[in-house]
């Protein structure tokens, strides 16, 4: 039985939801925390829901000790309605969650960012993912593990109808060019929740990035582990 708290801020989208149910299964995360703005049920024994005022700047981070800190927060441009929105939830609120698990002792965060996530980029959503990236860099955890998936396949509770047609191209052109896309391929949800639960085993101390090969490589040592 392992001995891990992990903490999750982002659990309620649809990586995180794999993300959570990923954490209930394996022994290895005997408790985890997940911030929330708004009170959830809890999925399972081992979940304490602890409930944050992110209108605040000073709302409350947990506690108690963890090992951990997941962050699986984003949005889009149509759904955040402004460029400040979608600042507040990709890069203030993740960033603010990191300093407070820095502050608290935490030595590991493990992150979605995306493919093409670069601070000096000219296209606003690569650049505040960059930018995101880089403080975090600053920050200087003993492990930072960064995930930069391309398109995101799985169901959403909302409807994206331009995220249903390209993952439909997505899946066409990994069946008709010889390894998929590379770094541009589609990742499905639950694997990349399942990835991002082995990172922090799998990846040494310091800062790791993992694209589509990266993560299908600790999926791999998953179930090689397995069996």
């Amino acid at each position: 039985m392992g001995s891990l708290h992990a903490i999750v801020i982002g659990g309620t989208g649809m990586v995180g939801r794999f993300l959570m149910k990923e954490l209930c299964l394996q022994s290895r995360y005997s408790r985890v925390t997940q911030i929330v703005r708004r009170s959830v049920p809890s999925p399972n024994p081992k979940v304490t829901v602890h409930l944050a005022d992110f209108d605040r700047d000073e709302w409350e981070f947990p506690a108690d000790k963890a090992d951990v800190l997941f962050i699986s927060l984003g949005t889009t441009m149509a759904k955040a309605g402004s460029e400040s929105a979608f600042r507040r939830i990709d890069l203030e609120l993740p960033l603010a969650a990191a300093r407070k698990a820095r502050l608290a002792g935490v030595h590991t965060v493990v992150v979605v960012s995306a493919v093409g996530a670069d601070s000096g980029s000219r296209l606003f959503y690569n650049r505040v993912k960059g930018e995101l990236e880089d403080a975090l860099r600053q920050l200087a955890f003993e492990r930072l593990v960064i995930f930069r998936p391309s398109l995101l396949l799985g169901h959403r509770a909302e409807s994206r109808p331009a995220e249903r047609m390209a993952g439909i191209l997505v899946g066409f052109l990994h069946r008709i060019l010889p390894g998929g896309l590379g770094r541009y391929s589609g990742m499905p949800a639950d694997k990349l929740a399942l990835a991002m639960t082995e990172a922090p085993f799998r990846l040494p101390l310091g800062i790791s990035i993992c694209h589509f090969r990266e993560t299908f490589g600790l999926i791999r040592q998953n179930h090689d582990a397995n069996g």
